[in-house]
């Protein structure tokens, strides 16, 4: 294991998370005698953290056996809370969904609470601040109607108004200060060029029981789930991951990799080709051929070398990899602006995007929190313009 060089400061360090994969793969890695100082110590514990794995690493004794304390002390604080939270929001969550069912309104659940309660063991250590319900479009009224009702308040929407929005967050407080956010979705992916992308009624015909969270709990099915994961995890190229109000533009977290893993190990024959098959239908081979060697190298996980082929052959011919794989802004943002029907919803969205929820651009910016609201429209077209004199430059 090589010395880490430099200031212990991020927590996506590269020799760090080779670490932590290796204790993942093999269950057990053994301390470097090299870190043996505080600030070693400190900065594997936030990096476990940062990737999602601070309950595997627990929950599997990779940390008792051989760790130093901290992070093992570190680490063992944070699954209690996880176990803790998840405890309470399993409750709110099956209540939810019995509300749903109870109004006619379908819904999925995606992301790390589907797989949770689908393949993790322990579903406690799949960490995660929310849980993601997707419903389809026509439904969203009634859908945040329901959430209201029950004392859920909106939160902000990303960087457009709500007659843009794909999906938005609501968050319950409880009388403890305990906080439960539900991730609403209406579209899988939250971009209008991306429309169509593993539509609901798709998804809905492929939905399987989660009996483990609840008798109304449905998810994804594992093929669509594995490649809506290899797509969330290729998004974070693009879109920051906020680590403690620090931004990571990141599609390695450990986490979505063990996510990935458990999913492709659960696949048959059948499946893996149904995989090449949707991947290559929505044109994004290459983002599926991607999560799924990121899943082999961190973990070790098993993939066909047939599924590889294909999506190897189906990857030059995707249409959609562009808007995921290390884009640029203002690319992206011309995608989806074509991608609105009508000269005057063209308009409307393109102003959206300029002048989104204030609430956003604060959020975006809070290094500037005294600012004037004009001066932070300011700063988030000149972000615009110096992306686009950047993409110039190459």
């Amino acid at each position: 294991m090589a010395l880490l060089s430099g200031p212990w400061m991020h927590p996506d360090d590269p020799t760090i998370r080779e670490f932590l994969a290796a204790a993942l793969r093999k269950g057990g890695e053994p301390w470097p005698a090299a870190w043996d100082d505080p600030a070693a110590r400190d900065a594997v514990g936030r990096a476990a953290i940062y990737h999602g794995i601070a309950g595997l690493l627990v929950d599997r004794c990779v940390v008792e056996r051989t760790w130093p304390s901290p992070p093992a002390e570190t680490l063992g604080r944070e699954a209690r809370a996880q176990a803790m939270w998840e405890l309470r929001h399993r409750q709110l969550l099956a209540d939810l969904l019995a509300e749903f069912q109870k109004r006619a309104i379908p819904s999925l659940l995606m992301k790390g609470t589907a797989v949770a309660y689908d393949l993790y063991e322990t579903p406690a250590t799949r960490s995660r601040g929310d849980t993601d319900l997707l419903v389809a479009a026509p439904d969203r009224p009634r859908a945040e109607a329901l959430l209201g009702a029950l004392g859920y308040a909106p939160g902000v929407l990303g960087g457009v108004n709500a007659a843009f929005a794909l999906q938005q967050p609501w968050t319950l407080v409880l009388p403890d200060g305990g906080r439960h956010s539900i991730d609403l979705h209406w579209q899988v992916m939250n971009a209008p060029s991306l429309n169509g992308l593993l539509p609901f009624a798709e998804c809905s015909a492929e939905a399987r029981p989660l009996p483990r969270l609840s008798p109304e709990a449905r998810a994804m099915g594992r093929v669509h789930l594995l490649l809506h994961t290899c797509l969330h995890r290729a998004m974070h190229c693009n879109t920051p991951y906020i680590v403690d109000g620090e931004a990571f533009h990141d599609s390695g977290r450990l986490i979505w990799s063990f996510d990935m893993h458990l999913l492709a190990e659960a696949l048959d024959d059948g499946q893996w080709s149904q995989l090449c098959a949707l991947a290559s239908a929505n044109g994004v081979a290459r983002v599926c051929l991607e999560g799924l060697r990121a899943a082999q190298a961190d973990i070790g996980t098993a993939v066909p070398a047939e599924v590889i082929r294909q999506l190897e052959q189906a990857a030059p011919g995707d249409r959609r990899s562009a808007y995921f794989v290390k884009s640029r802004s203002v690319a992206r943002a011309w995608q989806d602006l074509r991608s609105v029907a009508g000269l005057r919803s063209k308009l409307r969205y393109g102003a959206a995007r300029i002048l989104p929820d204030p609430r956003f651009v604060r959020a975006k910016y809070p290094g500037m929190a005294g600012a004037s609201l004009p001066m932070l429209y300011a700063r988030r077209m000149l972000g615009v313009l110096l992306s686009r004199g950047k993409a110039r430059q190459r």
